[in-house]
């Protein structure tokens, strides 16, 4: 007996293989040639990226999109967003929110990606549902320099 693949499981499956894929699927967007570059640089094992690029591109969007993405492959991670103000940084995570609690293809794409509001839900941290509950440290903390 085989089970037919539908459309949207193929989707769901490259969005979680590829940054590029999960961009145009998840959000409608496709990366521009330097955010591409800047995805190739954070492909890299080191765990740290940053960028720096004048105003307007893109790069909030890019490292948002991201984190959404990272979330969704290990949500044991941990990740923290610097920005220049908290304010700027407060935006970023409540998008961030929003992808995870309205975004329906996010949902498609990683449906065990769950909110833990009571460790914490707020404009300035998130709390994934974990395997390992005794880690300390929110899935995204976002804060300003």
């Amino acid at each position: 007996m085989t089970t037919a693949i539908t459309k949207a499981e193929i989707q769901a499956e490259l969005a979680r293989k590829s940054f590029a894929y999960y961009c145009r699927y998840v959000h409608e967007r496709a990366l521009y040639r330097h955010q591409v570059e800047w995805a190739k640089e954070m492909d890299k094992d080191n765990g740290r990226v940053l960028v720096v690029a004048p105003p307007g591109t893109f790069k909030s969007s890019t490292v948002r999109m991201r984190i959404e993405w990272e979330i969704g492959n290990d949500v044991e991670g941990t990740h923290l967003l610097p920005m220049n103000t908290a304010a700027q940084a407060m935006r970023q995570v409540m998008s961030v929110a929003e992808t995870i609690e309205r975004n329906q293809r996010y949902r498609e794409v990683f449906p065990w990606v769950i909110p833990n509001a009571k460790r914490g839900w707020s404009h300035e941290i998130l709390f994934i549902k974990r395997k390992n509950e005794a880690n300390p440290d929110a899935t995204l903390y976002g804060t300003g320099i």
